[in-house]
């Protein structure tokens, strides 16, 4: 959708609006639902702001922060004089062209994307903010999908983001040099521990069925 609507190629207020129609009609194409609708925007929303963010560190990057005039002086003085403009910078300049590591960055990113998944998976717009407000005044019931064994695994999962790919190549080749059965019995055993863990009864349901 993005890319005959024109993509990026026709100024930037096009792009946002681009951005916007195709996550908003990405979400209708999961179902006629408000929950759906919000959900699109949330995202077309943050990619636009994205978007701009770049757009504007990089303009303001380029941009001299001292301005040099030169005027002529007063009647009669064969002189020049030479004006110096310092532009103004905002708060909001600021905040856009500060250099921000890239964990804060990744993890504001998966925190705004776990924020609209509330939308998409909540039957209607009243339970998503009854699920939003949980995450201020907590759930009277457990959570027994968060156990100890869940939480290894996450961090687990999230250690793995982390780790250099010189680390990743060296295992493959360490790998690639076991007999294939030893392979096979790595395998098994590493699909025994995940089910162990994390395995649920039964056959857990897979959402994209519904539509």
């Amino acid at each position: 959708l993005y890319i005959p609507l024109g993509g990026s190629r026709k100024g930037p207020r096009r792009t946002y609006i681009n951005l916007m129609l195709t996550m908003i009609l990405g979400g209708l194409w999961h179902g006629a639902a408000l929950t759906f609708v919000i959900w699109g925007a949330l995202h077309g929303s943050g990619l636009a702001f994205e978007r701009w963010v770049r757009q504007r560190a990089a303009a303001l990057r380029s941009e001299p922060a001292v301005d040099l005039r030169e005027e002529p002086s007063p009647a009669g003085a064969d002189v020049t004089r030479t004006m110096v403009m310092v532009k103004p910078v905002t708060r909001l300049d600021a905040v856009v062209t500060r250099q921000y590591p890239k964990a804060v960055l990744w993890l504001a990113t998966f925190a705004f994307v776990c924020f609209a998944w509330v939308f998409f998976r909540s039957p209607d717009v009243s339970t998503a903010f009854t699920v939003l407000s949980r995450l201020v005044v907590g759930w009277t019931t457990a959570a027994t999908l968060v156990t100890p064994a869940v939480l290894v695994v996450l961090l687990v999962a999230f250690s793995t983001q982390v780790t250099p790919p010189r680390v990743w190549d060296r295992l493959a080749v360490l790998f690639s040099r076991l007999p294939f059965w030893a392979q096979g019995v790595l395998f098994g055993v590493f699909l025994v521990v995940i089910d162990t863990l994390v395995g649920q009864q039964g056959v857990a349901p897979f959402i994209y069925f519904q539509f």
